[in-house]
């Protein structure tokens, strides 16, 4: 990850900005959106996922101690993942969020939330991001 980072450097003109992208969140919140309501179902764990969230966190500091970037702002959001069934959000986790898991409970909870499900019923995560922005030194 230094080593993306080191050559990403070398692409920006100085002052070029690099903006890094990285959840903050070790578990996301799923909800099922029914009647006006967002409620609760569980929440995906993505815990065997921060080894990566920390190696990129080092590779930044690393390269930050370096002098390559220069901080500049940082702000945290949620994201939200929208889908109209189970059987898609489990789709969804199976293809993009393989080591990713969201307990049988909460699938139960889902399936009879929206068992007759409308087309404004909907099902969420919340996803919390963490954006910073930072350019390029002239070293």
């Amino acid at each position: 990850m230094v080593d993306a980072l080191i050559h990403i450097h070398k692409q920006l003109k100085p002052g070029g900005l690099l903006i890094n992208i990285q959840p903050k969140d070790r578990y996301l919140p799923v909800f099922v959106q029914k009647n006006g309501q967002s409620i609760s179902v569980g929440a995906v764990d993505v815990e065997n996922m921060v080894p990566k969230y920390h190696a990129a966190e080092q590779a930044l500091d690393h390269v930050m101690q370096q002098s390559l970037y220069q901080f500049k702002q940082q702000i945290e959001t949620d994201f939200l993942i929208y889908f109209d069934s189970a059987a898609v959000c489990r789709q969804y986790l199976a293809d993009e969020w393989t080591k990713a898991h969201l307990p049988e409970t909460a699938w139960q909870k889902m399936n009879e939330l929206m068992h007759h499900a409308h087309s404004s019923q909907k099902i969420f995560f919340s996803e919390g991001l963490q954006f910073t922005r930072l350019s390029k030194t002239k070293k």
